[in-house]
């Protein structure tokens, strides 16, 4: 999806639609350039899950008045995806707007809104996250999720290490186990962030269990939620279609 004026218009006057609501909210990462530029194909905002359908009907509204009048939702256990389509002079275009509170791994709630809220600060005509608990996010999702770090995202985390230490241990302490914590702070704070890949599973183990430690039966009730939506979407998965194309060598 490309970003033209059209969507530069559209999630300007999302922003301002929301801000008018009152609607606690943050852009979650990539927020350089935006509305105007967009270095994502989407656009992650943070939120109260119970503010999910008001800043829905919010989002639809302003953009309607665009010509983003079509939309698609995918309502995911964390997530609820939107996507918006308008047919223009120069064709069909879209804007993808994710609603997320926080971030959620297999029932541990590793980083709630609030947390991330009462750091944020403003920028321009939407909130960011905190410097330090945007690095930690841009390193800890995706490993946890994926088991990867991302090269994109490595300068602007080890950049935060570097002039915020102490912020980053502190978030690193609270989202996991005392143990864990100092293991990933000693290869963080010299600059090897990939060489926290193989810690990937212990960090899992850690981060579930901080969670079920600070909110016991929250984080039992989110982790059986989260089994049995996984149980449920893999068994009603449909069977893959395979197309096979076949000949002689050469063909």
């Amino acid at each position: 999806m490309s970003w033209t004026e059209h969507q530069a218009l559209a999630l300007g006057a999302a922003f301002d639609a929301l801000d008018a609501a009152g609607i606690d909210l943050m852009v979650l990462r990539n927020h350089q350039g935006l509305p105007h530029v967009n270095r994502s194909k989407d656009v992650d905002l943070g939120l109260e899950k119970s503010e999910f359908p008001r800043a829905e009907q919010t989002i639809s509204i302003a953009l309607a008045k665009l010509g983003f009048d079509r939309l698609l939702v995918e309502n995911f256990q964390y997530v609820r995806c939107l996507t918006f389509f308008g047919l223009f002079d120069n064709g069909a275009q879209s804007i993808k707007i994710d609603l997320l509170d926080g971030f959620v791994f297999r029932g541990a709630q590793v980083f709630a809104f609030q947390e991330i809220y009462a750091h944020a600060q403003r920028h321009g005509r939407f909130t960011i996250p905190s410097a330090a608990d945007d690095a930690v996010m841009l390193w800890i999702k995706p490993l946890l999720t994926g088991g990867i770090v991302k090269s994109k995202y490595i300068a602007d985390i080890q950049h935060v290490i570097e002039t915020q230490p102490e912020a980053f241990r502190a978030i690193l302490d609270r989202i996991f186990t005392a143990k864990e914590a100092e293991r990933a702070w000693e290869r963080l704070r010299i600059g090897d962030i990939e060489g926290t890949i193989p810690m990937q599973r212990a960090l899992r183990r850690s981060a579930w269990w901080r969670a079920f430690k600070c909110h016991p039966a929250a984080t039992l009730r989110a982790s059986t939620l989260h089994l049995i939506y996984e149980l449920a979407r893999r068994g009603r998965r449909a069977s893959a279609t395979f197309l096979s194309v076949a000949g002689p060598d050469g063909v």
